[in-house]
């Protein structure tokens, strides 16, 4: 949707994975990749709801 819409270029994103509870790939922040995987930042999954709004709370001050 970034590609497509100037408007939302600089909206962060935040991926909440559990794909390193499957496979250990380690799979973070080093894979955010501005054209793949635009993420601004990353969580495991399960994650508890305080850690999600601090976590959007760094992502946007």
């Amino acid at each position: 949707m970034r590609h497509f819409f100037d408007s939302l270029r600089d909206v962060p994103v935040l991926v909440l994975t559990a794909i390193n509870s499957s496979f250990p790939l380690g799979f973070g922040p080093r894979d955010s990749d501005p054209a793949w995987l635009p993420a601004s930042g990353f969580l495991d999954k399960p994650v508890e709801f305080n850690a999600v709004l601090e976590k959007i709370a760094s992502t946007i001050d």
